[in-house]
C-alpha cells in the first residue's frame, strides 16, 4: 500500500494552482520510492503539499516555560545558594523564572526586606538573566519574573553544537588510539 505524494519546488518556473482538493490542472502522483529520488536530487527545494513541511517546522519548536521557585523571608545562607543555583541552572536552560518570596504573619509588615532579598538575586543572576517585572506584591507573597539572556532557541543550538564537537574529538581520538 502506497501513499500518494504532493510535491513541488520553490525555485520552479512552472506556475500552478493549489485549492482545498489539491493541485489544479494535474500532477503525478509519485510513490515513496520517486519521492525519495527527488528529495536526493533537489534537496530542500522539494515542497511536500501534504503537510509534512509544517510538521518538520513543528519538531524544531521550543516552548520557554516559566518555572517557579518559592523563597521564605528568612532563609539559610545555604538555602539561598540552592534556590539560586536551580535559578541559574533554569535560566541556562533558557527558561523563565518566577522568584515567589512568602511572607509569614508578621513578616507582611516588612515588604522591603522581601525587595531587598530579590534584589539581590537579581544582581547575582545578571549574567545569566534580566529582570522582566519588577518585585511586586500579591497577597501573601512578593512576585518578581526573571528572563533568560539567551533564548531556548540558542540554547538548543549552542548544546547541539557542543555534543556534534564532542562526538568528532572522540572520533578522531579512536582513530588515534588505533
Amino acid at each position: 500500500k502506497h501513499r500518494r505524494e504532493l510535491v513541488g519546488f520553490q525555485n520552479s518556473d512552472d506556475e500552478f494552482d493549489v485549492d482545498e482538493n489539491g493541485v489544479i490542472g494535474g500532477g503525478t502522483h509519485l510513490k515513496p520510492k520517486q519521492v525519495h529520488e527527488l528529495i536526493e536530487k533537489f534537496g530542500d527545494d522539494v515542497i511536500f503539499f501534504d503537510g509534512r513541511n509544517e510538521h518538520e517546522a513543528r519538531k524544531n519548536q521550543v516552548n520557554t516555560i516559566l518555572k517557579t521557585v518559592r523563597f521564605g523571608l528568612k532563609i539559610d545562607a545555604h538555602d539561598y545558594g540552592t534556590k539560586r543555583g536551580q535559578i541559574e541552572k533554569f535560566l541556562k536552560a533558557g527558561d523563565k523564572v518566577k522568584v515567589m518570596v512568602v511572607f509569614r504573619g508578621r513578616e507582611q509588615s516588612r515588604p522591603e526586606m522581601g525587595i531587598t532579598l530579590l534584589k539581590k538575586l537579581a544582581e547575582e543572576v545578571n549574567t545569566l538573566g534580566s529582570v522582566e517585572s519588577n518585585p511586586s506584591i500579591d497577597g501573601r507573597n512578593m512576585v518578581m519574573v526573571i528572563g533568560p539572556l539567551k533564548s531556548k532557541v540558542e540554547v538548543k543550538a549552542e548544546t547541539k553544537k557542543a555534543a556534534e564537537k564532542s562526538a568528532v574529538k572522540q572520533e578522531s581520538s579512536a582513530k588515534a588510539a588505533e
